[in-house]
């Protein structure tokens, strides 16, 4: 079974972030993860990069692609762009 867990961007534009877990292998797999223009919620939901197997980024715009450097501060995580 796979769990999808909304981070942000519902009922908003920006903040988009979904994360997608499998329960059978364990990873977790981030799509996209943008920003938003509001300082007071800028980010989505917080998620720890050593927690991730991957992070797929859809498009480019920055509400989508924003804040994924904050993952590569203090290590690394394959990075799949389409």
């Amino acid at each position: 079974m796979v769990k999808l867990r909304f981070l942000g961007a519902c009922r908003e534009v920006g903040r988009s972030g979904v994360l997608i877990e499998s329960e059978e292998s364990g990873d977790k797999i981030l799509l996209d993860y943008g920003v938003k223009s509001d300082p007071k919620t800028l980010y989505p939901e917080h998620v720890s990069g050593r927690d991730l197997s991957a992070i797929v980024l859809s498009h480019s715009h920055i509400d989508h692609c924003g804040g994924i450097p904050m993952f590569y501060i203090s290590g690394s995580v394959p990075l799949y762009c389409t």
